[in-house]
């Protein structure tokens, strides 16, 4: 560097210093970098949402026709795929059995799990009145 300016960097206050204590030349350094770091960012971001926004749109268009309740074939297929597999852990993970019997007094009871505390259990005619199947023992799944 020239005299001039080793003339002029001399005569200027002490400031604090960024990073680790540094001279201001190397401060401005830093930032400089640190500038230019972001600008490449920002860039590299750009070109990665020009490079997905093909991919996030089939992506919309596949979730808009779901959500109108017209699922792509692709999608259903999958769909029922996975059920094939997974169906019956996770019907069998939300599902007990359920055993029916007789008391000693003759009356339907249904043994149930406790974990089917939110279900109730009644009757048509008996618990339940139900004018659209007025036929009396139908057994009603309330939850």
């Amino acid at each position: 560097m020239s005299e001039r300016f080793d003339e002029i960097m001399a005569g200027l206050p002490k400031l604090p210093c960024y990073p680790n204590g540094q001279s201001l030349i190397q401060n401005w350094d830093w930032i400089i970098r640190s500038i230019k770091m972001l600008l490449e960012y920002m860039e590299q971001s750009k070109i990665w949402m020009e490079e997905f926004k093909e991919a996030y749109e089939e992506l919309k268009a596949i979730y808009d026709q779901i959500l109108a309740g017209d699922f792509p074939e692709s999608v259903q297929e999958a769909f029922e795929e996975w059920m094939r597999l997974h169906a019956n852990e996770l019907v069998g993970s939300m599902v007990k059995n359920v055993f029916f019997g007789l008391t000693d007094a003759g009356y339907f009871v249904a043994y149930i799990p406790e974990s089917w505390e939110d279900i109730t259990f009644n009757t048509t005619g008996l618990d339940i009145a139900v004018e659209l199947q007025p036929e009396y023992g139908h057994l009603i799944l309330s939850y």
